[in-house]
């Protein structure tokens, strides 16, 4: 009996369960951003199973029969739902239905919501821009007061002084 003889296959030319696993496997995998000599690893570590990288290739291609406790390791460090290899029933697919339209009438609302924050973002950040730019006038402006202030009171001290000068040369003019 040949290796695609011995699994139950779900019509002609349906992946047979192996390699829906596997498929399964790479994509999680690759989801991750995991290589396969790192999958191989955790592997180890994490489960003490010994597959190398080629292992690992041959069973994401369906080449490689996979025991249970093999799967049940990967499925594990992977979090892959076993389940999920199986036919939906009828019910079931209706509720996921359900919950994918629900979550995307949420996506909707809160993209609307994002472009509307993003809009007000938008104008606060021109706003503070203008502020911004405000400020730096208010800034050279309260230099060319402060500087008209100074030469004022060098003024005023000088016009007292003048004026002391004038007072004592009138009252020695007086005398």
């Amino acid at each position: 009996m040949t290796h695609s003889q011995r699994e139950p296959t779900f019509g002609a030319g349906s992946p047979s369960l192996e390699e829906r696993f596997g498929q399964m496997v790479r994509r999680v995998r690759e989801a991750r951003g995991w290589s396969q000599e790192t999958l191989a690893s955790r592997l180890k570590e994490d489960a003490d199973l010994t597959i190398d990288q080629s292992g690992v290739a041959r069973i994401e291609s369906g080449k490689r029969a996979i025991r249970l406790n093999e799967v049940q390791a990967i499925a594990a460090l992977l979090n892959i739902d076993l389940r999920l290899g199986r036919t939906p029933t009828k019910s079931e697919a209706e509720e996921a239905n359900v919950a994918i339209d629900e979550a995307t009438a949420r996506l909707a609302v809160v993209e609307r919501e994002f472009k509307d924050v993003s809009r007000q973002a938008d104008r606060l950040r021109a706003e503070l821009g203008s502020a911004e730019s405000r400020l730096q006038e208010l800034h050279v402006r309260r230099a060319e007061i402060t500087a008209i202030l100074q030469r004022l009171e060098r003024n005023v001290y000088d016009a007292a002084n003048a004026r002391k000068r004038l007072e004592e040369m009138t009252a020695d003019g007086d005398r």
